[in-house]
């Protein structure tokens, strides 16, 4: 079931290996055009829904005319868009004859998936708008991709720092990896206007501290993995917009305190990793062990270090009046 999406293409030969795949559903997506011969390979299809898209009836188009009357059952309501005589009408029902091309359109033939604006890197593979990069040796974020990418791909490489707007030109990114690079430096603008944004993997990393601002924006994410880097600490404001996030890991770092409030805005989450972090249970963390008794959502076993008489106590299961202040602070974030 791939309805409601995003997908304006398909590519030759992307269902071919499905023989025993018995539902297809693709409703309410920008698909214009469809290789031909592209469902043949399904001889197990009983559900077929291709509604609500944006199918341009030409030449290209008239095999599955046939392949719809052959499977009267199916694909019912799949309509046309264009041209505009045959709109709102039923492909199945128009003949073959109807479904015609300008001389140009037909010599070129139907073109394949683009990517639209920019290149997809030479060392890159790029498909159904995703940019695969992963293990390629890459040292920095490639210029100028393919500015209608959906998802990118750059783990297990040797990146060492996102810089000012990497990825603002690319509005349409719904998921980034960046996990297992070298990872010590963000610019604060790094995601800057990624508001389809849902997916942000950073574990794995050198990251010592979030820049002022760096999640701001990021209306619509609802997993953050910072798991696994060298964060010390983290600003009271850093997840402000950030009230669909589901999952968020701060698993395996070097955060010693949580400013109080962090987590206010996160209205969504549900899952929160917090372990594997020298926290110091003193007054300045009673908050957190409050938090985490009304919200039972950290699930990785978040321990104190220090002071002695706490440690390795879960922070969730200490009465708050143990959470003492000896006078001076640490690992606030200034």
């Amino acid at each position: 079931q791939l309805d409601k999406n995003h997908i304006s293409c398909i590519e030759d030969g992307a269902f071919r290996a499905l023989r025993s795949l018995e539902v297809l559903t693709l409703n309410n997506n920008n698909i214009s055009s469809i290789p031909v011969s592209s469902f043949n390979h399904m001889p197990k299809l009983r559900t077929f829904r291709l509604h609500s898209n944006n199918l341009h009836c030409d030449c290209h188009l008239s095999w599955l005319a046939e392949w719809l009357r052959q499977r009267p059952t199916i694909g019912l309501f799949t309509q046309c868009t264009a041209p505009a005589p045959l709109r709102g009408l039923n492909v199945a029902e128009i003949q073959k004859h109807e479904f015609t091309c300008s001389g140009h359109s037909e010599s070129s033939g139907l073109q394949p998936c683009s990517l639209g604006g920019g290149t997809c890197p030479a060392m890159c593979t790029c498909s159904n708008n995703i940019v695969d990069c992963r293990g390629k040796g890459l040292t920095a974020i490639p210029a100028s991709l393919p500015d209608t990418m959906a998802e990118i791909r750059l783990e297990q490489n040797g990146i060492k720092s996102v810089p000012p707007g990497a990825f603002s030109p690319y509005k349409k990114l719904c998921r980034i990896d960046l996990s297992n690079n070298q990872i010590s430096e963000i610019a604060p603008d790094a995601f800057q206007g990624l508001r389809s944004l849902n997916s942000l993997v950073l574990y794995g990393n050198k990251i010592t501290e979030l820049p002022k601002g760096v999640f701001d924006g990021l209306y619509a994410l609802q997993l953050l993995l910072l798991n696994a880097n060298k964060i010390h600490c983290v600003r009271a404001n850093a997840f402000t917009d950030l009230q669909n996030l589901s999952l968020l890991s701060l698993y395996d770092n070097k955060i010693q305190t949580v400013a109080k409030g962090t987590f206010a805005s996160l209205r969504a989450i549900q899952t929160l990793h917090l372990a594997q972090n020298p926290f110091i249970c003193d007054c300045n963390m009673k908050w957190l062990a409050d938090y985490l008794r009304s919200n039972p959502i950290e699930t990785s076993g978040a321990r104190c270090t220090s002071p002695r008489r706490l440690a390795n106590k879960r922070i969730g299961q200490i009465k708050s009046k143990k959470f003492r202040c000896s006078g001076r602070r640490t690992g606030i974030c200034l």
